[in-house]
């Protein structure tokens, strides 16, 4: 990552086999760059945290989803849990990563791969959401093209 991005309040790094199970679960691998960041900043907020990519009136970060599973010590949102709750309400391949403050998410979209091999990122607005379950898109912005682009645009 070219930009500098201070990490807050990081909760304790996931185990490698913590980061393998839940990669089993979602029958996805995630991009080596999130796994870097999620390994020494789990669960953590980054300052800056506006983005302006994807909508114009910009989305905010508020944190990463931390990778852990329930009965960990761990306090706060869990990646499996997340996907858990969200289930049939995201379109299929697509899995959340990060929060906003007001309860949407930034998510990988696997169903979108581009040249580096990595998914593209999606903004999950839960204010957008097809409530009769018809199209799960509707609710889903394109954000950018892998990970570190999205965490290159914060300001």
């Amino acid at each position: 990552m070219k930009k500098s991005v201070e990490w807050l309040f990081p909760k304790p790094a996931p185990a490698q086999s913590a980061i393998d199970r839940i990669e089993l679960l979602i029958g996805w691998r995630f991009p080596t760059s999130y796994r870097n960041v999620v390994c020494e900043y789990n669960g953590a907020y980054p300052k800056p945290s506006e983005c302006l990519l994807g909508r114009p009136q910009g989305m905010s970060f508020n944190n990463m989803i931390a990778i852990s599973f329930p009965g960990d010590e761990l306090k706060g949102e869990r990646i499996i849990e997340v996907v858990d709750a969200l289930g049939g309400r995201l379109p299929k391949n697509v899995v959340p990563f990060a929060a906003d403050p007001s309860g949407n998410y930034f998510c990988f979209d696997f169903n979108h791969v581009g040249d580096s091999g990595e998914p593209s990122i999606v903004f999950w607005d839960h204010e957008n959401e097809d409530h009769e379950q018809r199209d799960p898109w509707l609710a889903v912005t394109c954000v950018c093209g892998s990970f570190d682009e999205l965490i290159t645009s914060l300001i």
